[in-house]
């Protein structure tokens, strides 16, 4: 169970990490410039 919780964690850590990269390249090649 513990090694399952910290897989959880770190793929919650990636995909807001992921999304959060998203976020940037969007606000960067977006038209608001």
């Amino acid at each position: 169970i513990q090694t399952e919780g910290t897989y959880l964690h770190i793929g919650a850590k990636d995909a807001l990490l992921s999304s959060l990269l998203l976020a940037a390249k969007r606000f960067s090649l977006g038209p608001h410039q």
